[in-house]
């Protein structure tokens, strides 16, 4: 006849298991359902007492119930991924909504002067002619006031490309970018003159986008990016719980950190501050989940145990 189940507690992590004992040997060893790890059981004898420490009494100390530790690491890394996927979708959003709302049609007002330095200024910078081209074949040309001061008005959204060429100075143009969504300078513009000489042109460059095509095609870029790492910063929190879910948590927090370098990469962060400041806290996550993943996996190993 077989023995009874026997209650037990695992005396490293405290969960409790039932054990159904052989006729022998004396003691035999059970896995903990929790950490694996063996626990002993006694075998019974009859009649009562069953145990030695019950006819001993005060023999054996009082062994406390190990209490369960507050930091748990899947749940931690788990709601770290929860908000970059939360971030990326929010600013992927953000940058589907500027790429729609820059496409409006609209005419904004394009002025500045032109500046010269001490070996030029010789005479008045009026009469010097600029040019002005802008998107869809846009063109117009006015020459300066006396103060070499230049306004153009009714300028569509969009890339604006300013040139000078004047025979007593060198070629000088300027690039900006206009948009309801994005400004890089429409009014106070400078451009500078330098002497005819050769190697004396210049060209400043006001923003990373020469065109609209150039600024949805980054935008576009940047919101596939930012829902791909969503993407997988979600399908990692789902599964991060899981024996070897350190692993893929370890992907999903790679995917967080690469956020604001990708953001970077496109130059999205210097025209949308928010989004650069999004992508810093959807990064920092990422860098601290890697970190409790990195040290889940130096404990337990790829495989892992039961989170």
């Amino acid at each position: 006849m077989s023995s009874p189940p026997v209650s037990v507690r695992c005396p490293a992590c405290g969960q409790g298991l039932r054990a159904v004992l052989a006729a022998s040997p004396t003691t035999q060893w059970f896995p903990c359902p929790r950490c694996h790890r063996p626990v002993p059981v006694v075998l019974p004898r009859q009649p009562p007492p069953l145990y030695t420490w019950e006819v001993a009494q005060g023999l054996y100390p009082f062994f406390p119930l190990p209490r369960r530790p507050r930091f748990k690491p899947a749940q931690v890394a788990a709601f770290g991924l929860v908000s970059i996927a939360v971030i990326a979708f929010a600013l992927a959003g953000v940058l589907a909504y500027y790429g729609w709302e820059a496409t409006a049609p609209g005419s904004y007002t394009i002025s500045g002067n032109l500046a010269t330095n001490s070996s030029v200024g010789q005479g008045s910078l009026g009469g010097i002619v600029v040019d002005l081209t802008g998107e869809g074949g846009y063109h117009a040309s006015q020459a300066t006031n006396r103060f070499g001061q230049f306004s153009f008005s009714a300028v569509p959204s969009g890339g604006v490309t300013l040139r000078v060429n004047d025979p007593l100075y060198a070629n000088t143009s300027l690039v900006t970018f206009v948009s309801t969504v994005y400004n890089a300078g429409s009014t106070g513009l400078v451009l500078p003159l330098a002497p005819a000489a050769s190697g004396n042109a210049t060209e400043r460059l006001l923003t990373p986008f020469p065109d609209m095509e150039a600024f949805l095609a980054t935008v576009g870029g940047g919101a596939v990016v930012l829902v791909f790492a969503g993407a997988l910063a979600a399908g990692a929190a789902a599964v991060v719980r899981r024996p070897s879910g350190a692993v893929v948590g370890v992907l999903g927090a790679g995917a967080g950190v690469g956020v604001p370098v990708a953001l970077l990469l496109l130059s999205l962060g210097t025209p949308f501050p928010y989004l650069a400041l999004g992508s810093s806290v959807a990064g920092a996550a990422g860098a601290f989940v890697l970190v409790v993943e990195a040290a889940t996996l130096s404990r337990t190993g790829p495989m892992g145990a039961p989170r």
